[in-house]
């Protein structure tokens, strides 16, 4: 929606001319309308409506457990599908309405793919490799984002802007078709069906040490406690005790400023408004500079990933909101001073800063720094708190920006993150 959203709901320059050049397309002779007009606050709730179908799908699969009780394939069908038919009501759609609940339930299939995705890429990965493709999780949705950028750099206009969403609803229908034929997790049909022969059979094509399959599939079995060993082992730690009980009050910190400064750092500010944004105070070819900070993102990720071992992650994330910080005072001070290129660059600075730590570390660090009683619902406080977060952010910047000018959003952002940096210097003595 960054790119093509001015032009969905009509806040774009030689608008009558347009009109005219619109009634010879085919989708005014099917009766689609050019763009509906929206306020500021019907602009943000378009774009919060992805961020509240994210929120809804973690309560839906992580709350409720449909996740582990259908599997990581049927999930995967399922997303597809949402994704497929949200991109189609949102091509299709005449009125503000109609983009809402095709924004929801596109949110609701990115929230249940970042859930189910990655466990089941995890449970389809030798252990020598599950580190590195953890990790990449984040550079596929940044290449993801950069996609969709180029794909805007050709079609988001005035008469084209619909073509964006039908590509989105063909790489789901592709992604869909692809699923059938996909794999079943072994260890889901393990654990929860008992399917055996059919795991093992699984494992036999997609390992290449045959020998080492009935040693994985024991530890599977061994991990998961049967009846006699539920008799002796603690309660189980729900969301309450995590919440208020005073051990668990390090874990629960730190899960919080983790997701939620993922989030509060302002990153999605140019995500999701970043071509309204860089508009309003910059000369240049908006959509090519949106396109290079995506693919700036992506390459970053791809470069940081195989040192964040090495290096650590608790200097990373410190140097991430660092960078941020700083990159954020930049910006608020190029755009009162109106200096185009000072903002440019003040852009890239901020996107590399988050790509180096607060963008790919914190869901990762979350096994890291809870314990095996807590990290399950560590792992489901910690999304709740991201994708609420995520909702303030889509939500509040464009109305901060009306009412507040641009500048006064990222101060706002150099701010949080200096005090999440100040946070992260204090408590994060013990993390690695």
């Amino acid at each position: 929606m960054n790119a093509p959203q001015k032009y969905i709901t009509c806040q774009y320059e030689d608008l009558e001319y347009w009109l005219l050049v619109y009634e010879k397309t085919v989708w005014e002779k099917f009766g689609f309308p050019q763009c509906k007009e929206a306020s500021t606050t019907q602009v943000a709730m378009i774009t919060a409506c992805f961020t509240i179908g994210g929120l809804l799908s973690l309560i839906f699969l992580g709350v409720f457990g449909v996740a582990h009780s259908h599997g990581r394939k049927k999930i995967a069908l399922v997303t597809s599908v949402l994704f497929m038919i949200g991109c189609l009501s949102i091509a299709t759609s005449t009125n503000l309405l109609v983009i809402d609940v095709g924004r929801l339930l596109t949110g609701i299939a990115a929230g249940g793919s970042v859930i189910a995705n990655p466990i089941w890429i995890l449970e389809l990965t030798p252990n020598n490799h599950r580190g590195l493709l953890g990790s990449l999780v984040q550079l596929a949705v940044a290449i993801g984002i950069l996609s969709a950028q180029v794909v805007s750099i050709f079609w988001a206009n005035p008469i084209q802007w619909r073509l964006v969403f039908v590509f989105g609803a063909g790489i789901a229908l592709i992604q869909g078709i692809a699923l059938v034929s996909s794999i079943e997790s072994p260890k889901w049909l393990v654990i929860h069906k008992g399917d055996l022969p059919q795991a093992t059979e699984i494992m036999s094509s997609i390992r290449s040490e045959t020998h080492t399959i009935d040693l994985e599939i024991s530890s599977w079995i061994e991990d998961e406690p049967n009846e006699s060993t539920r008799l002796i082992k603690t309660q189980p730690v729900t969301m309450t005790d995590f919440l208020c009980k005073q051990k668990h009050r390090k874990e629960m910190f730190s899960v919080l400023v983790l997701l939620t400064g993922q989030q509060l750092c302002g990153m999605n500010a140019i995500t999701f408004y970043g071509v309204s944004i860089l508009t309003l105070h910059a000369s240049f070819n908006v959509l090519y500079i949106t396109t290079s900070l995506a693919a700036c993102n992506a390459l970053v990720l791809l470069l940081i990933s195989p040192l964040v071992d090495r290096l650590g992650r608790k200097p990373l994330l410190i140097a991430s909101l660092a960078v941020m910080s700083l990159s954020a005072m930049l910006m608020a001070w190029s755009i009162t001073s109106n200096r185009d290129i000072i903002i440019g660059l003040a852009c890239f600075s901020f996107v590399t800063g988050y790509s180096i730590g607060i963008g790919p570390l914190p869901f990762m660090m979350i096994p890291e720094l809870t314990s095996v009683d807590t990290v399950g619902v560590a792992q489901l406080f910690g999304s709740a708190s991201n994708w609420l977060a995520n909702i303030l952010v889509a939500f509040l910047v464009p109305l901060g920006q009306k009412y507040y000018g641009s500048e006064a959003c990222f101060a706002a952002f150099a701010i949080i993150c200096i005090i999440y940096l100040l946070t992260v210097l204090q408590i994060g003595s013990h993390w690695p």
